[in-house]
């Protein structure tokens, strides 16, 4: 593998679901709230979209 460094100016972001290992449940926005300082449960994967997030 061969790494290089990105410029400044470049991000690289994604989206992932975040699964508990032990439940196999998935992290959940509650109630698809789009708030600051929403509350984070483990739910059923429903594959919602408060069950993924933006990672970068």
């Amino acid at each position: 593998m061969t790494c290089v460094q990105a410029p400044a100016a470049s991000a690289v972001t994604f989206t992932a679901e975040l699964v508990a290992r032990n439940s196999r449940r998935c992290v959940s926005v509650d109630g698809a709230s789009t708030a600051n300082r929403a509350g984070i449960i483990q739910y059923d994967r429903v594959g919602g979209t408060n069950q993924y997030f933006r990672l970068g």
